[in-house]
């Protein structure tokens, strides 16, 4: 997958509040349920040259895990929105005040 066919997918769904669960399905075959999080920005190579830099990367709640994984959107082979707004957040907080 690449960062722009992420992007789209992100704001497609509106998964801004990381309250979407979806279904990711990496290159190597396994597919996990859980949200997206947040993305990391690129960090540039230093000046002296020691450290190279980092592509971007992208954070992950995994359900089945209970964990964070932090891969770059490149592992990724699809993801599938599966419910928007499905933790309660403050989206659904604000829902619930109606």
């Amino acid at each position: 997958m690449t960062k722009d066919q992420f992007g789209e997918f992100i704001v497609k769904y509106e998964l801004y509040h990381a309250d979407g669960m979806i279904e990711i399905t990496f290159k190597n075959g396994s597919s996990h349920k859980g949200v997206w999080v947040q993305s990391f920005p690129p960090l540039d190579e230093s000046v002296d040259g020691a450290f190279p830099g980092k592509p971007e990367r992208e954070v992950f709640f995994l359900f089945d895990k209970d964990d964070y994984i932090i891969v770059p959107v490149e592992e990724i082979d699809q993801v599938k929105c599966l419910q928007q707004d499905y933790l309660k957040g403050l989206p659904y907080q604000l829902a619930q005040d109606n």
